[in-house]
């Protein structure tokens, strides 16, 4: 009926899946016992997006949704094999693949096929099998499609193609041989609220690693930031290489001439995500010296808060021992500089605030000034950044720990399961322990439309917005509000590191 109402059969539409065994063998099965006859014709041809992505970027290893996600540096959108979150995430890494010139084509002819497959043992879950179980048809098709991807990704933007079930009509920009957009992305109208810091911005992804020249290189997106009213960016540190990729970034463009004017100023954050535990905890003695080396006085010109650090339960891309160790670490790090936390929490509450507790606060205590000369007294432990708590009793305990909370574009997130439970929390968080940040590229705001294809931090002023509406008060008196907290959390305004033009930034 759905495909019906909307319009699409099989000369519009291509089925995006991710694994065959569903539609190989289980609808087969379904439909043997149901009223509905056969399946349609337009269920009949498919793209198994893994083999797709596998030949595409040339991962022939790559393992599930799990890895394709980590492997573009993209959030799980919900939980994984949840149903309509995994539709959500398909849909995710389709988008990407396309924005980055691949073209859909079928990679499974016809449904005759499930004869084959069913006569394969499934593989057991956490296995690791010896290599991608591909069809010949389905080698040959993604083959196919990967070798003319580059000749004709200048022409998908215009070719008619398939549409992606579930995946949106997004703005796609047009991409030429090397992969480059050639024009800038389509953004909303955003307002204009007075200076802006954002929290958290992803600056050092590979997002924004093209060219100076690039709609999308780093420069051109902070000059629309600056535009917009964004007079400081954070830039997050993920691993010890992206710290040191984000320390170089801040002075480079801290450094460039008419910068002042030109872009946001730029400081960093230098951690281990709890998604890149595993690989940090691998050699924990250079873990600890390569920390310390980031947090050394000669760094403090721009880095000014430990992290991304903490615990992800929900994810688990590392195992919870080694997520556990690598906080516990960074928390004792940040202790020992006097400098605030960067925080990251899913699904692991508990776990999460006794590490905080015991690592940093010294067992219930206030955190020490440390070498670097902490806050502690003013209660700038740290941010826990992204904040999706949904309950006041979560909310009550993230404050009692001294920490402040950042809110992205999470909030605006309508979808069920999404940032409803946030939006309800958000009137209750302090003024004074409020910030806003866009955790650029990920979780564009959906309080306009078209929706961004990529976030960026010229959209802060819609998470603003968004939250100002919330709470009940004025965009200009919220922005104003946000900016003094992430100026004394991360002491903005020592080393000029808090460029002037805005009443904050000239105290």
């Amino acid at each position: 009926k759905f495909l019906t109402d909307q319009g699409l059969d099989e000369t519009n539409t291509l089925f995006v899946i991710c694994g065959d065994w569903d539609l190989k063998v289980m609808l087969p099965k379904q439909h043997a016992v149901s009223s509905l006859g056969a399946p349609p014709a337009v269920m009949q041809t498919w793209c198994n997006i893994k083999n797709a992505f596998q030949a595409f970027y040339n991962r022939p290893h790559m393992l599930g949704m799990a890895g394709m996600l980590k492997a573009s540096d993209m959030p799980l959108v919900g939980r994984h094999h949840s149903g309509i979150d995994d539709a959500r995430n398909i849909a995710a890494i389709a988008r990407r693949m396309i924005n980055d010139g691949y073209v859909f084509r079928p990679t499974f002819p016809a449904l005759p096929g499930a004869a084959v497959v069913a006569s394969q043992p499934r593989r057991q879950k956490g296995r690791q099998p010896n290599g991608p179980l591909l069809l010949a048809a389905e080698v040959a098709a993604d083959a196919a499609a990967a070798s003319s991807s580059a000749a004709s990704s200048s022409a998908a933007s215009t070719a008619p193609q398939a549409t992606v079930a579930g995946a949106g009509a997004g703005s796609t920009a047009k991409v030429n041989g090397k992969g480059s957009t050639t024009a800038g992305p389509r953004l909303p109208a955003v307002p204009r609220l007075g200076a802006l810091v954002d929290i958290g911005a992803n600056m050092a992804h590979k997002s924004f690693s093209r060219g100076e020249a690039d709609a999308m290189g780093v420069l051109a997106v902070l000059a629309r930031a600056r535009a917009a009213g964004v007079e400081h960016v954070v830039v997050t540190g993920t691993s010890i290489k992206s710290s040191w990729h984000a320390v170089r970034l801040c002075r480079h463009v801290n450094g460039r001439p008419g910068a002042k004017e030109k872009y946001p100023s730029l400081t960093c954050t230098a951690g281990v995500h709890p998604h890149d535990a595993q690989e940090a905890m691998r050699d924990e003695e250079h873990f600890e010296q390569e920390l310390a080396r980031l947090l050394a006085p000669e760094n403090r010109d721009v880095v000014v808060a430990v992290g991304e650090c903490g615990l992800d339960y929900d994810r688990n891309f590392s195992p919870a021992e080694d997520q556990l160790s690598a906080f516990a670490l960074q928390c004792r790090a940040a202790r020992r500089a006097g400098l605030p936390l960067f925080l990251h929490e899913r699904a692991a509450h508990e776990d999460f605030c006794r590490i905080f507790e015991v690592e940093f606060l010294g067992g219930g205590g206030a955190a020490t000034g440390g070498e670097g000369g902490g806050d502690a007294g003013r209660g700038h432990h740290g941010v826990l950044h992204c904040y999706t708590g949904e309950d006041e009793a979560h909310l009550s305990r993230v404050l009692g720990l001294g920490l402040s909370v950042g809110v992205t574009g999470w909030v605006t997130d309508e979808r069920p399961g999404r940032g409803s439970g946030l939006a309800r929390v958000v009137p209750r968080i302090p003024s004074d322990r409020l910030m806003v940040e866009t955790d650029a590229p990920f979780l564009a705001p959906r309080s306009v439309r078209p929706l961004p294809r990529i976030n960026e931090p010229s959209l802060l002023g819609l998470v603003a917005e968004a939250v100002a509406r919330l709470r009940g008060t004025e965009p200009a008196a919220l922005a104003a509000e946000t900016t003094a907290n992430a100026v004394a959390m991360f002491r903005l305004t020592e080393h000029g590191r808090f460029f002037p033009g805005s009443a904050v930034g000239t105290q």
